[in-house]
Formats: structure tokens, C-alpha cells, sequence
């Protein structure tokens, strides 16, 4: 006794893919939604990107595919500071620096007003001057 077979049957059912071109990398084929044609996948593959982001800064990751997205930071730091208080003034370098530790500034021993002469400045502070005033 011989066996026949018949082949039958008309394509692959589509109903229940889901797939977009904006779901598949590009250059990779597919078959989606409701139709039996192959298709390219439409994301664009960023490959692997590095940004150094500056300080208070921002990256926008725009649309696509990427391997790995690395953001480094990298702040110049200023690890604090004691201030003795003195006849200059004292500049701290902070500008564009990130502070790890407390700055102090010490108090000035024996500041009581019996301590002060009169007519002398005091931290900034001293006798008036002006019209009809001496100096």
C-alpha cells in the first residue's frame, strides 16, 4: 500500500504578532502584524555612546537602540576649610568645585566691647564718616 501526502494550508498566521518597524532594530527582518511580507526593523542602533556630563548637567538620550549607555561626572572637589579671621579678607577656592567638608570660621577671641578702641574699625564695621565728620 502506498501513502500520498498532499500538502496544504496558504501561509503562516499573522493575527497574533505584534511586532512594528518601531519595534525591531534596524537592519533586522520580521514578520508583523497582519502581513505575510518580510519587514526592516525602522530603530536606528546607537551602538554603545559615553557622555561626561559637566556639573548641573543634563543628557537627552535620543530615540533609538543602544548597547550601553555609559555618563561619567567627574568634580573638582574642595575638602573644607578652618578661617581664622584676620585684617584681609580670606577667598575660599570653591568656584566650579564641589564641597566635601565643613568650612569654619573661627570666632575672634576677646571681641567685647570693652575690648574695642574707640574709632577703630572692627570687622568691617567702624566709625561713621561723612560731612562735618573727621577722619
Amino acid at each position: 500500500m502506498e501513502l500520498a501526502l498532499l500538502k496544504t494550508g496558504g501561509g503562516v498566521d499573522t493575527s497574533e504578532l505584534t511586532a512594528t518597524e518601531n519595534d525591531v532594530v534596524s537592519p533586522y527582518t520580521f514578520y508583523g502584524k497582519d502581513d505575510e511580507e518580510k519587514d526592516t526593523g525602522g530603530v536606528t542602533n546607537k551602538g554603545k555612546k559615553t557622555h561626561t556630563l559637566a556639573a548641573n548637567g543634563t543628557y537627552a538620550v535620543e530615540e533609538g537602540y543602544y548597547e550601553s549607555i555609559t555618563v561619567n561626572q567627574s568634580l573638582a572637589t574642595y575638602a573644607g576649610a578652618t578661617v581664622n579671621p584676620g585684617k584681609n579678607a580670606v577667598v575660599l577656592p570653591t568656584k566650579n568645585k564641589y564641597v566635601t567638608g565643613n568650612v569654619v570660621l573661627n570666632s575672634i577671641k576677646n571681641l567685647i566691647p570693652s575690648n574695642i578702641k574707640k574709632g577703630e574699625y572692627v570687622g568691617g564695621v567702624g566709625p561713621a564718616r561723612g560731612k562735618g565728620m573727621s577722619t
